[in-house]
């Protein structure tokens, strides 16, 4: 990778970030759901835009990841990559969370 790229990248991820995080506190601010509601839409939104904002969100990368899987004709390859995003993801989290909790005490 050139350094140009990569700082095309370095730019783009960082605007990306910041805009997804001004949604996640505007749709906190406003809406009020019980779900976080700018993270789902910026997750949508990603998913839709990936080829003009793929900096945007991760979950539009691993979206268009597992569909490519799927697309190949690898539907157990796209299964187990969902598998392995969410749920062992999701493990990771109760996981570091029981640790913060552990060190904190």
């Amino acid at each position: 990778m050139t350094v140009l790229k990569f700082l095309f990248v370095f730019l783009g991820g960082g605007l990306g970030s910041v805009s997804r995080f001004s949604i996640s506190m505007l749709a906190e601010k406003y809406l009020h759901t019980i779900i976080p509601a700018g993270t789902a839409f910026v997750n949508i939104a990603g998913s839709f835009l990936i080829g003009f904002l793929g900096g945007f969100t991760t979950f539009s990368s691993f979206s268009l990841e597992t569909y490519n899987l799927y697309r190949g004709g690898n539907l157990q390859l796209a299964m187990l990559n969902i598998i392995i995003n969410v749920l062992l993801c999701m493990g990771a989290v109760w996981l570091g969370s029981l640790l913060a909790r552990h060190f904190s005490a």
